[in-house]
C-alpha cells in the first residue's frame, strides 16, 4: 500500500534520482516499486536496476491474498537431545525428530502374496535412514564418497536403516552437542549453532540475548543465521536456515510475514554491520553497471 505518512512525498522525492540523470527504464522501475517502504524500495531499484522488465513480470505473478512460504505444515520446536545407542546425540520434542516413519500398507490393502506386513515400530525405538554413496576404482575399490549421479558406472549406493534407541528422562541442550556428535541425517536447521567466538558467532550470540534464540520469522525453530540486508550490509535479526533461504525474493508490500520482517526488521535499531570480505574486481565493475543503468548512486542517498 502507499505510504500515507506525513513524510511519504519527501521520502519519494529522497529516493528520485539526480534531475536528468535517470532514462525511460529507471523512472519505469521506480514507479513499479513506489508503494515499499523507502530502504526496500532502494534496495529493489538496486537489485533490479539492469532487468526493470524481470521486476515487472514478477510483481504480476503475484496475487491478493498470496504469502511467501516455505513449509506446508508448521515445525516442531527441538527441545532437548538424546544420546541414542548408536552413539549419537539426536534431537527430540513430542518424538525424535531426525526419525522416519516405518513405510508399510494401509490397513485396507490386502498384502501381496509372501509379503508380510511390517510390524508397527516400537515406541522407544526410532528408524533412520540414509542413503550412502560412494565411487570405486577399475578394480571395485572404494575411493572416496561420490557426489555424481547414481547413472555413472563408478558410484555405488547402498541405503542404510537402523534404529536407534535412546533413555527416557532429561536430556541436554541441543547447542552444548559439539558438530562431531549429532545425529548425521538430523536437518541441520533443528539444531542451535555451536558457540563461537568469530565475528558472527559474536553477532549471533549479541542477537540471541536481545531478541531470544529462536528464528525471528517462524519463532519455532532455533536461530543459526545471522541475516543482513544485502543491500547496505545491516543486520535484520537472527533466522533458521529455512526461513533465511529465498527472503529477499519476496516482493509483497506488507500482509505477508516475510514482508512485515523485512519492513521492519527487529535488529534494525542496533545498526550492526554484517562482517564481510572485500569485494571483488567483478562485483565492482557490476556495481558500476548498476549505478550506469540507474544514473544515480543509492548508497550516497542512505548516507545523506
Amino acid at each position: 500500500m502507499p505510504d500515507s505518512s506525513p513524510n511519504s512525498a519527501q521520502q519519494q522525492e529522497a529516493t528520485s534520482p539526480p534531475r536528468g540523470g535517470a532514462g525511460p527504464a529507471t523512472s519505469h522501475l521506480q514507479s513499479l516499486v513506489g508503494d515499499f517502504p523507502e530502504r526496500r524500495r532502494l534496495a529493489l531499484l538496486w537489485a533490479w536496476a539492469l532487468n526493470p522488465s524481470g521486476l515487472e513480470r514478477a510483481l504480476a505473478r503475484i496475487r491478493p491474498g498470496d504469502v511467501c512460504t516455505k513449509r506446508q505444515t508448521a515445525p516442531e520446536a527441538p527441545s532437548e537431545a538424546v544420546l541414542g545407542d548408536d552413539g549419537r546425540f539426536h534431537v527430540r520434542g513430542s518424538r525424535m525428530l531426525c526419525s522416519i516413519p516405518e513405510r508399510g500398507m494401509p490397513e485396507w490393502v490386502a498384502p501381496r502374496e509372501g509379503w508380510e506386513r511390517p510390524r508397527p515400530e516400537p515406541s522407544a525405538s526410532w528408524r533412520h535412514e540414509a542413503q550412502l554413496r560412494w565411487w570405486v576404482d577399475e578394480a571395485g575399490r572404494a575411493l572416496r564418497t561420490a557426489s555424481q549421479a547414481i547413472t555413472d558406472p563408478n558410484v555405488r549406493e547402498l541405503t542404510a536403516v537402523w534404529h536407534v534407541t535412546a533413555p527416557d528422562g532429561a536430556g541436554v541442550d541441543p547447542g552444548s552437542v559439539p558438530l562431531s556428535q549429532r545425529c548425521p541425517i538430523a536437518p541441520a536447521y533443528l539444531w542451535p549453532p555451536t558457540r563461537s567466538t568469530s565475528p558472527i558467532g559474536i553477532l549471533r550470540s549479541r542477537l540471541a540475548s536481545r531478541f531470544g534464540p529462536r528464528c525471528s520469522l517462524c519463532g519455532v525453530l532455533p536461530g543459526s543465521v545471522v541475516d543482513h540486508d544485502h543491500f547496505d550490509g545491516l543486520v535484520r535479526g537472527l533466522l533458521c536456515g529455512v526461513c533465511n533461504t529465498g527472503l529477499e525474493s519476496c516482493l509483497h508490500v506488507d500482509q505477508c510475514p516475510r514482508a512485515l520482517y523485512l519492513n521492519d526488521p527487529p535488529a534494525a535499531a542496533l545498526r550492526l554491520t554484517y562482517p564481510s570480505a572485500r569485494k571483488t574486481v567483478k562485483e565492482l565493475r557490476h556495481t558500476e553497471r548498476r549505478v550506469a543503468a540507474l544514473g544515480f548512486d543509492p548508497f550516497e542517498l542512505l548516507r545523506s
